[in-house]
């Protein structure tokens, strides 16, 4: 492979890891390019404020340099996962955190009855 060849491939790779933004899972945070390691208490909550939090229930989903995602961070998965059952919500939480925007994550919890 000619020396132009392989330099116009390699820069098309690092263009396309800047532009993707690789494995940070939410463009909502402020940006941490080295680290982001964010969590927001009570994104949702119940109207009425009657619901109880006696269960717990949490779903991952997972990325490597945005490319390789896995697992399900959905609130209907949360509230299934691990036998939780939860029926009614009291509250979701959220957490999400990646390390140099190699490998990142973010989790959904929900609380309730």
């Amino acid at each position: 492979m000619s020396s132009k060849l392989f330099n116009f491939v390699l820069g098309l790779t690092f263009a396309s890891f800047v532009a993707a933004g690789c494995a940070v899972p939410d463009k909502g945070h402020i940006a941490g390019c080295i680290m982001l390691d964010v969590g927001h208490e009570g994104r949702v909550v119940a109207h009425d404020g009657k619901v109880n939090a006696t269960k717990t229930g949490k779903g991952t989903q997972s990325s490597i340099l945005g490319w390789i995602t896995s697992g399900d961070s959905s609130i209907e998965f949360a509230r299934n996962a691990d036998g939780a059952d939860i029926k009614q919500i009291s509250h979701i939480d959220y957490h999400a955190s990646h390390i140099l925007g190699i490998i990142g994550d973010c989790t959904t919890i929900v609380y309730g009855q």
